[in-house]
Parts: structure tokens; C-alpha cells; sequence
């Protein structure tokens, strides 16, 4: 069986998520996928599909490089009264949350 066979469900997903620019080629014994998702969501489907077919990616043989081209999917505003399991139901993601990290100072005077 071929790698292109072999990951098939993948290289389909690929085309049915409509990722630009989709490049697959085998070489040397290593599948390269590349192309550019149109969400963050859509590159995570590609990971899990290509998990299921080999698990824990043991075989080596898949070299994918899948871009994000779009950016953030929508920002808020955090209100007053809200809190981390309010925002979620706020968002594009109902129900999860995905937080950019922060850097907050204190300034303590004496």
C-alpha cells in the first residue's frame, strides 16, 4: 500500500476542508502535505484525522505543513460581571475558550 493510499481519509479531508494551495507529494518514503487552512479549526481536524490513521504519528512517514492564513476569528470585549465560563458563550467557540497569555505588572508603593 502507498502513503498516498494509506492516507487517503486525510489527503480527502484535505480537499473537502478546501485547503489553498494543497500540495501532496511522496519522497523518499515521506508523505509531504502543504497547504494553507483557512482556520485554526480546520489544521486541528487535519491533526486528529492523521492521529487516527497512525496513532501517536509512530510511522514517520507524513510531513505536514498546513498555515493558518486567517487570523483571529473574533475578538471581545471583556464586560464587567463576566467571568472565564461566561466569555465562552460570547464567542465563535461556545463552550471553550482559548486564552492569548498575558503579562500583568504590579506596581506596589510604600
Amino acid at each position: 500500500m502507498g502513503l498516498q493510499e494509506k492516507y487517503s481519509e486525510l489527503i480527502n479531508l484535505a480537499t473537502d476542508l478546501g485547503i489553498d494551495n494543497l500540495q501532496v507529494r511522496e519522497q523518499n518514503s515521506v508523505l509531504y502535505i502543504d497547504g494553507d487552512a483557512r482556520s485554526a479549526a480546520d489544521k486541528d481536524k487535519l491533526w486528529v484525522t492523521y492521529n487516527k490513521i497512525d496513532p501517536d504519528y509512530r510511522s514517520a512517514d507524513v510531513v505536514m505543513n498546513i498555515e493558518v492564513t486567517q487570523g483571529v476569528l473574533r475578538e471581545y470585549t471583556v464586560e464587567n460581571g463576566d467571568s472565564l465560563s461566561k466569555i465562552p458563550n460570547h464567542t465563535a467557540f461556545p463552550g471553550r475558550i482559548f486564552l492569548k497569555p498575558i503579562k500583568i505588572l504590579f506596581q506596589i508603593r510604600i
